[in-house]
């Protein structure tokens, strides 16, 4: 417990002004990146704050983290280590794929692409990563595609000589808990109509199509078992209040059902025990009624059972937006 406080505490600096007392480290649970003044703060360079939350919403800490120019980090399976890119930060090189120590320091660029590069997953022996860019300097792969990637030389603090590896066109990729496989969102019926596939890790033999393709789907990923995958659909042509919201499937294909019905839902993510689910949605009339909320049209997150009930909303600030989150890994002491 005292090395949890003190990994906690390393996380984030104080802000400036007034600063409110967090809940106890251990019932933090989410972590949030917002954004005050959501309609132009991201055109206008506004701060990003970064907050920890607990399930019930409760314990805001008005702290700032040794970095704020990142996307939604995601933890290695030791939790000593984070990846993120770097979507946010506005440098002229687009985003590059990053890692760094777990209280954000040493952060180490690992992606050298030519155009940029999104949504790093690690491998569960914590050695590797899969991510997706948008590369031109290979002419054979013209179109966004997903790469892996070897960074042990980081975690054994051994110099580095990156070279990543082709494994499919696509984007959006996740690797399975077993390591066997990754997830991921290709076109399939249109530009920018999406259909999800899983292919072996090493890219090797045809992928397998896991949703219809009428409908167009985003952000999968794994359950902490793997034996499911949750992800975001919506119908491009058809019936955008009954098709769409968060589904999930098994990694065969079967078993395909939606489990919370919402247009204005995105990015799903399993809690780390496996009995939660929290997503972002625009905070608008169809969820406000449900939470018993007024209209709005910012970004909130919020949290619910693994069958769609237990809705619960977990952080709404005046003029701010959600601009990521990323669960905390569990197992850390």
């Amino acid at each position: 417990m005292k090395k949890l406080t003190l990994l906690l505490s390393t996380l984030f600096l104080a802000a400036c002004g007034n600063s409110a007392i967090s809940a106890p480290a251990q019932h933090n649970e989410i972590m949030l990146g917002t954004m005050r003044d959501s309609a132009f703060g991201f055109f206008l360079g506004y701060p990003r704050q970064v907050y920890l939350l607990n399930l019930d919403g409760t314990g805001e800490s008005h702290r700032k983290p040794l970095w704020t120019a990142m996307d939604k980090p995601i933890w290695s399976p030791n939790g000593q280590w984070a990846t993120f890119d770097t979507r946010y930060s506005y440098t002229d090189d687009g985003s590059s794929i990053y890692i760094a120590k777990a209280d954000g320091s040493q952060p180490q660029r690992v992606s050298y692409h030519e155009d940029s590069d999104y949504h790093p997953s690690w491998s569960p022996d914590g050695i590797h990563i899969v991510y997706d860019s948008s590369n031109t300097e290979q002419s054979e792969y013209q179109e966004e595609g997903i790469y892996t990637l070897d960074v042990s030389c980081i975690i054994n603090e051994i110099p580095c000589n990156f070279s990543p590896t082709y494994i499919t066109k696509g984007s959006s990729p996740a690797w399975s808990p077993d390591g066997k496989q990754v997830v991921f969102q290709m076109e399939c019926n249109g530009k920018y109509h999406y259909c999800l596939h899983v292919i072996s890790a090493d890219g090797i033999g045809d992928s397998i199509q896991l949703t219809p393709s009428r409908l167009s789907c985003y952000n999968p990923q794994w359950s902490p078992t793997g034996t499911e995958i949750i992800f975001t659909c919506y119908n491009q042509s058809c019936c955008p209040d009954k098709e769409a919201g968060i589904y999930k499937v098994n990694p065969d294909g079967t078993n395909f059902e939606m489990i919370f019905n919402n247009y204005k839902v995105g990015s799903p993510q399993w809690s780390p025990d496996g009995k939660k689910i929290a997503f972002t949605a625009s905070y608008d009339a169809d969820l406000g009624k449900t939470i018993g909320w007024e209209a709005g049209y910012t970004s909130t997150v919020y949290v619910m059972n693994t069958d769609g009930t237990g809705l619960t909303r977990l952080s709404m600030r005046s003029g701010e937006d959600v601009l990521w989150f990323s669960w905390l890994p569990s197992g850390r002491e």
